[in-house]
């Protein structure tokens, strides 16, 4: 597990910032939403407020010795003699304008199985390139904000946050969400985000407490899927997906916008 601490200095009472869970790309897939993509890299670009976490799977990385190659289910671009390559570059070329609002990057399955299998280090590779900060498959990281009041003093919040690309399969909406309970039930955060499922959606919560003051007090949490830009169908085309009959999925970012001021979130969805 890595640890990422981020200190963030904001001027405004009013001001709100939005947290970009961005994962389960799928560039170089033949059916990857290139176009939803670009949707949202256009809104974190002029987006003042932007925090970015990248959530793994950015790219297909599935080579021709892989089992679930097929040459029609590949992008037109992919360098067929060196997918992992092409495809990283690719990545890189459309994610570079927005690499100051990234925090981190989360790696997925796909990116660990083209290391392991084939000593192709394309998520390190990634981060190393776009100067962010690597955070492995699984990550606790803590946002601390501060705004200065004048005479007054400073107000401080801080956000914790437990971000995993994602683990099992389960087809049920009930599966997927229980998988999320287990993040917050063993991690101490507000927000606990994975991927891998393709899945997108965000609940908020409350948990109540004793605190220090002995104060009965309301704590938010909230969990969620990170969403994905690979369509499960597409005219003509075939993958893995719809071999397997997975579920369809929209396509898209979830984004949490988040207010130090009153601590509250809410995901846009």
């Amino acid at each position: 597990m890595e640890i990422a601490i981020r200190h963030i200095q904001y001027k405004s009472k009013t001001q709100k910032y939005h947290l970009y869970f961005l994962g389960d790309v799928h560039l170089g897939s033949a059916v990857c939403d290139e176009d939803e993509l670009a949707r949202w890299i256009y809104r974190i670009y002029y987006d003042h407020d932007a925090l970015v976490f990248l959530m793994g799977d950015l790219c297909e990385y599935i080579t021709v010795k892989d089992w679930r190659w097929r040459e029609n289910n590949v992008a037109e671009w992919v360098n067929r003699e060196d997918v992992g390559h092409s495809e990283i570059e690719y990545a890189k070329q459309k994610l570079a304008p927005i690499a100051p609002k990234i925090v981190g990057a989360i790696q997925g399955n796909h990116e660990l199985k083209l290391e392991t299998e084939f000593d192709q280090a394309v998520h390190s590779r990634l981060c190393n390139d776009l100067g962010i900060r690597n955070l492995g498959y699984m990550a606790l990281v803590r946002l601390h904000f501060k705004h200065d009041v004048g005479k007054t003093g400073s107000h401080f919040a801080k956000l914790d946050l437990i971000l995993h690309h994602g683990w099992g399969g389960g087809r049920t909406d009930g599966a997927d969400i229980n998988k999320l309970d287990d993040l917050l039930r063993d991690y101490d955060c507000d927000i606990a985000i994975a991927g891998h499922t393709h899945k997108y959606w965000a609940p908020k919560s409350v948990q109540y407490k004793l605190n220090h003051q002995d104060v009965f007090e309301p704590r938010l949490r909230l969990k969620g899927r990170s969403g994905t830009f690979l369509k499960t169908v597409g005219i003509g085309k075939q993958n893995y997906a719809e071999l397997q009959a997975m579920r369809p999925q929209l396509t898209g970012c979830l984004m949490v916008s988040y207010d130090p001021m009153t601590r509250d979130f809410v995901a846009n969805v």
